[in-house]
């Protein structure tokens, strides 16, 4: 399999667990807080929020490089490569 292909399919995955951890947590009903900050399940959102976000990176980054490793390379580049220096054999 494709790196790029396993990093969708992780950070899809990743996704679906930060959906699933909020969900799961808005049913904790935390009574005696007088601050929303502080109630336990907010941190739990914080962090969840930073690895979606860590996530999203992940996709958008591997989709990038697909598109960039599968692209013809320009024309200056299509040169250089063909290019062979005139003192060594060897190249």
């Amino acid at each position: 399999m494709a790196k790029w292909k396993r990093d969708v399919i992780y950070g899809i995955a990743i996704l679906v667990a930060c959906v699933a951890g909020v969900l799961a947590t808005m049913d904790v009903k935390i009574t005696g807080t007088m601050y929303w900050i502080t109630r336990p399940d907010v941190y739990v959102w914080i962090w969840l929020a930073i690895l979606a976000v860590l996530a999203v990176a992940m996709i958008i980054k591997a989709v990038i490089k697909r598109t960039r490793r599968n692209a013809r390379p320009s024309g200056a580049a299509r040169v250089l490569s063909r290019w062979r220096p005139w003192c060594c054999i060897c190249c």
